[in-house]
């Protein structure tokens, strides 16, 4: 019959479970509606797009991504990982890095040697010319070589 420390619920063994009523408050007009909102919602499905929807807008930080992807540009274009990223942050300093750099991208295939470390050897629009230019280049150094879609920047092959 003892009180627990540091809460409000007593202990009541001499009286029956049966016969013990918790006070609660009903819910007001406008609790009961927002139940039912909430229920239809996840009932449908809305409330977990609206969710997704949420994270995606607090996720994507479009300054981020610019810069990113202009330093996988420069790391492409043959730049070294910390230099390309000095060029980045700076570029972005300036404010030379432009919001949206995929309106400018193309369709490209790039020329990789496989052997000994996998490298690039040219960048092509068309993919005949990607073929020729990888067996070419296979056969005079005898290694292996692939090709892979890849999107470039359109002023790439100005």
């Amino acid at each position: 019959m003892g009180r627990y420390r540091g809460s409000r619920v007593f202990c009541l063994s001499s009286i029956p479970e049966s016969e013990v009523i918790m006070a609660t408050r009903t819910p007001s007009p406008a609790q009961l509606a927002a139940r039912a909102r909430f229920a239809e919602m996840a009932r449908n499905g809305s409330l977990n797009r609206k969710r997704q929807i949420a994270a995606k807008k607090r996720a994507s930080n479009p300054a981020k991504k610019t810069v990113s992807q202009k330093i996988s540009q420069l790391v492409h274009e043959g730049y070294p990982q910390k230099q390309a990223v000095a060029v980045a942050l700076n570029e972005q300093r300036a404010g030379k890095v432009k919001r949206n750099p995929t309106s400018g991208m193309v369709k490209g295939y790039a020329v990789v040697c496989m052997h000994p470390k996998p490298h690039t050897v040219a960048i092509t629009t068309s993919m005949v010319d990607a073929k020729k230019i990888g067996q070419d280049y296979a056969t005079r150094e005898n290694v292996q070589v692939a090709i892979k879609p890849v999107s470039v920047h359109k002023a790439h092959f100005a």
